[in-house]
């Protein structure tokens, strides 16, 4: 199948609207769609916040394509895949993906072209924070860390402590956090 367009004699005065151009400019860039990119365009989608998601894996923009979210195939360490992905119009970048290495070149190479940019970064372990926070994060949000939390508080709530107090040590824990994994 060929587009009429593509034969026309017309061809170079029809214009031809891009993919990027019929998607409202992103206030948000999500890097990844995995759980935690689903769950974050989810959220957005719901409260009218405009994103884009920049995804490598095809069969992730498959699905998001099918359910109509505004999603990228490419690497998030490309220019020209960034650029697509609206990068240089959005507000704040969220990376939720899984490769360090990727993360860490990603968040460096966002900042510098963008030093005013929010970015939020997911990593597994406490051990890479303060690099990815070195590289230009703005926050990084540690899965390990972060489990614990919800552990504890689970836990305590299965004790039947009260809501109030299960916030109250969450505030604690991360408190004492700043303190307890600051770089000796």
């Amino acid at each position: 199948f060929i587009p009429l367009h593509k034969l026309s004699i017309y061809k170079d005065q029809i214009p031809m609207p891009s993919i990027e151009s019929t998607i409202e400019a992103p206030d948000v860039l999500i890097l990844g769609f995995g759980v935690i990119g689903k769950n974050v365009s989810q959220v957005l989608k719901a409260t009218n916040i405009p994103f884009r998601v920049l995804e490598m894996n095809l069969n992730n923009v498959k699905e998001g394509k099918k359910n109509n979210i505004p999603i990228f195939y490419g690497d998030c360490t490309d220019n020209e895949a960034l650029t697509r992905a609206g990068f240089f119009e959005a507000k704040a970048v969220v990376i939720a993906i899984s490769d360090e290495s990727a993360v860490k070149e990603a968040t460096s190479k966002m900042k510098k072209l963008r030093p005013d940019i929010f970015i939020l970064v997911r990593t597994r372990y406490l051990l890479n924070q303060d690099k990815i926070k070195e590289l230009g994060a703005d926050l990084v949000v540690t899965e390990e860390f972060e489990s614990s939390i919800q552990i504890f508080s689970v836990l305590l709530e299965k004790f039947g402590f009260d809501k109030s107090l299960i916030l109250e040590q969450e505030e604690i824990i991360r408190q004492n956090s700043i303190i307890l994994f600051e770089p000796k």
